[in-house]
């Protein structure tokens, strides 16, 4: 490097030069998901809805099984999004505060069916959770408001060890029959917990809940178990030829579409 090169390059260009190698590496690292999480932060703070939307939308393709390569065939309105100038800084790789670019603040409990819960604001709690676990926990809470309000309650969450658990059955409680017109009993929720139960402990046997000294017999789950499981409760009933499709979680999200058939 000649004198004049070294003159050219300031103390300052050179700590900002490593700053955004160190930024890159981390991009790098982040899953697809993650990334695409971090564009639609950008989009939101660039004033681009556009831009917005076509991340939300590949990102949840993405998180229910979808490829990058698929995406445009499953979503050909976003072919000509603009995505330049779009950036993405050291504020935005702060992952575990990407969920926020909703609103911020309080919210009401929507579409809630236990009087005591309804109408009451609830703020959202720091849930510490991994990138993909606060992806799938925006995606429950937007589908099902009452896993929103379960969530973010926190009478609902028990303090143990310095770590925060949720006890299956509320998880449970929340079980229902897609038809709202056939009520579903507390003796049927529990059998039906069990045979979800079931099948997750074969798919993930590493998150299969605890006891807690002096709450007797029950299973308690940590923050991303409780998401997780409640996302397989979800994807499993989504199925066209599952065994649970005529079940739910209470209070399903309806698109504007769904309640101008219903008039």
């Amino acid at each position: 490097m000649s004198a004049e090169q070294v003159e050219r390059h300031s103390i300052e260009n050179l700590v900002e030069l490593l700053n955004q190698k160190n930024i890159d590496r981390e991009l790098q690292a982040l899953s697809d998901e993650g990334f695409v999480l971090l564009l639609e932060g950008a989009a939101v703070r660039a004033g681009k809805p556009e831009a917005q939307q076509a991340a939300r939308d590949l990102r949840k393709h993405i998180l229910n099984g979808g490829t990058p390569q698929g995406f445009l065939t499953e979503f050909p309105q976003h072919r000509e999004v603009d995505f330049t100038n779009l950036n993405i800084d050291r504020a935005l790789l702060d992952v575990t505060q990407a969920p926020t670019l909703l609103i911020p603040g309080e919210k009401p409990a929507l579409g809630v069916t236990d009087e005591k819960l309804a109408g009451k604001v609830l703020k959202e709690p720091d849930l510490t959770l991994s990138p993909a676990g606060r992806l799938k926990k925006e995606e429950l809470s937007e589908t099902y408001p009452s896993l929103a309000t379960l969530f973010s309650d926190e009478s609902t969450w028990t303090e143990e060890g310095g770590a925060r658990f949720i006890e299956r059955k509320q998880i449970e409680g929340l079980l229902a029959k897609k038809d709202p017109k056939k009520p579903i009993s507390d003796s049927h929720k529990m059998w039906l917990m069990g045979q979800f139960w079931k099948e997750w402990k074969t798919v993930q046997p590493e998150q299969i809940g605890r006891r807690i000294r002096g709450k007797g017999l029950n299973i308690y789950l940590n923050q991303e178990e409780a998401v997780n499981f409640a996302w397989f409760v979800h994807s499993t009933i989504q199925e066209p030829t599952s065994t649970y499709r005529n079940y739910t979680f209470v209070g399903v999200a309806t698109s504007a579409t769904e309640d101008s058939k219903k008039k």
